[in-house]
């Protein structure tokens, strides 16, 4: 089997009839998804829970549902709650992969679940949208491969900033200090 695309991003609602609600359909086969997303063998599923931003991946290739939360210290009582969104959202998931593809590479049971050291310190409530956007995009398989520090979560900070000024069609400009501190006019 030829490798799969690193990673898809989704996000869609727990319903059965998924097939109805074109805004899920379009995160599957959407003009916004150039690609096979069935090749794909890691799928981010970012929910705003009480602790913040927590990223669940599902790896295809293993069958594991890697929990990546990076603002909170994993309390035993935490934890049951993120393996209880993460079912509810694994049921969700495979509703939509059992309505919209004939066939699926990998079936819904058997999955285990995986919270994966990130960081070595814990970021609050408030930084856990930027920290969820750096473990999604750093997250390989297994491991971060930018470990998530204060100084990573500055640098995702411009980048991400970066990354919205630069996308296609912004007309707006830089604030004057932006282009002082860039010497750009």
């Amino acid at each position: 089997m030829p490798p799969l695309p690193r990673t898809r991003f989704c996000l869609f609602y727990p319903v059965i009839k998924v097939r109805l609600m074109k805004s899920v359909h379009d995160q599957f086969f959407g003009k916004l998804v150039p690609y096979n997303i069935s090749q794909c063998r890691l799928w981010h599923v970012p929910a705003i829970l009480e602790s913040g931003w927590v990223i669940f991946t599902w790896d295809m290739l293993s069958k594991t549902i890697y929990i990546l939360d990076a603002t909170s210290g994993l309390s035993s009582q935490l934890k049951k709650r993120h393996e209880m969104v993460a079912d509810k959202l694994h049921v969700a998931l495979f509703a939509c992969i059992l309505n919209f593809f004939q066939k699926w590479h990998v079936d819904c049971s058997n999955w285990r679940k995986k919270f994966p050291f990130l960081m070595t310190s814990i970021f609050p409530k408030n930084q856990s949208g930027v920290c969820a956007l750096h473990v999604a995009r750093h997250f390989n398989g297994t491991s971060l491969e930018e470990i998530l520090t204060h100084d990573g979560i500055t640098r995702e900070r411009g980048f991400l900033l970066h990354q919205i000024l630069v996308i296609k069609g912004n007309i707006s400009n830089l604030p004057q200090t932006q282009q002082d501190a860039l010497g750009s006019n």
